[in-house]
């Protein structure tokens, strides 16, 4: 278990906010078993969700016939918490006389199929003239299996 905080200070902005990283909670539990030449291995990640900027109106500007996103204060938002459960088992072995040892693996990242919020940003949507602000998401990925083949030889 992790608890740290992180802000930014700019001289330019007068007051601190909360870092693009910064993710006050952070927890990773791992158990392992090993059985012979068998390893299984299960692991559970939590942390904060990370800050983000919320869009809230839209500006024109006439000098430049443009229109801006207009930002709430920064980093003042979290994104949902993000946690996961990963799952793997190797087998190590021998080969040729002992010359060759190998591991032939098989994980699974994100077991559950948690849809985790990467990041969330804004657009400007024209719906015929009326003019809104779009929010969209980014996801890290869901559930996703591996197989691993490593020789030494």
């Amino acid at each position: 278990y992790t608890y740290s905080q992180t802000h930014n200070s700019f001289d330019d902005f007068g007051s601190s906010f909360n870092s693009s990283i910064d993710r006050p909670h952070q927890l990773r539990w791992v158990h392992t078993y090993v059985i012979n030449q068998f390893e299984i291995s299960t692991g559970w990640s939590y942390k904060t969700g990370s800050p983000y900027t919320r869009a809230t109106d839209i500006n024109y500007i006439q000098e430049f016939d443009e229109y801006l996103l207009v930002y709430d204060e920064i980093n003042a938002e979290r994104l949902p918490e993000y946690h996961r459960l990963d799952f793997s088992i190797w087998y190590r072995f021998l080969l040729n006389s002992k010359k060759i040892n190998g591991v032939l693996g098989l994980s699974f990242m994100n077991v559950y199929n948690r849809q985790n919020v990467w990041k969330r940003f804004y657009d400007i949507q024209d719906d015929d003239g009326a003019l809104e602000v779009v929010e969209e998401e980014r996801y890290y990925l869901g559930f996703t299996p591996n197989v691993t083949l490593k020789l030494r030889f």
